[in-house]
């Protein structure tokens, strides 16, 4: 099976897989809600957000830097996670 030995060369070679985060623009996260037939109050309701947060990041009017605003555009796609741990790029 070519991904079974696929994974054990990348095992045997010491490599490991990252996961890369796509981050949408507004317009492709409020296409993405209307594909998926859901409302930005649903969508607020279903992950714990303010109604009037996820409004704001939408439309552009919080860029999501800081608190909610920033933990809804980071749930949206919009911006990447922030991590606590940084990879060092010092060698």
């Amino acid at each position: 099976m070519i991904t079974k030995r696929w994974k054990n060369i990348k095992r045997c070679m010491g490599l490991v897989s990252v996961a890369v985060e796509v981050i949408m623009t507004l317009e492709e996260a409020k296409a993405e809600l209307s594909r998926k037939g859901i409302t930005a109050l649903e969508y607020a309701n279903q992950n714990g957000f303010k109604y009037r947060t996820v409004i704001a990041v939408l439309n552009g009017t919080n860029k999501g830097k800081y608190g909610e605003a920033h933990r809804v555009a980071v749930a949206l796609g919009i911006k990447p996670a922030h991590h606590s741990n940084p990879i060092s790029m010092a060698g």
